[in-house]
């Protein structure tokens, strides 16, 4: 999983956030970034990152 997708759907774990803005420079971007907030994540990755340290 591409760690971009990860950083732009982190945001969305939190019930006060609402939109996550991206700065896509071009079409191509825009799909990918499209993408990257579909992308699927394995059960459980959220809970093992903040186990790890490595997210709040």
């Amino acid at each position: 999983m591409p760690l971009a997708a990860a950083a732009i759907q982190y945001p969305l774990r939190h019930p006060a956030v609402t939109t996550v803005l991206i700065g896509p420079r071009n079409a191509g971007q825009v799909r990918q970034t499209l993408g990257w907030f579909e992308e699927d994540f394995p059960a459980g990755l959220w809970e093992t990152l903040e186990r790890d340290g490595l997210a709040a």
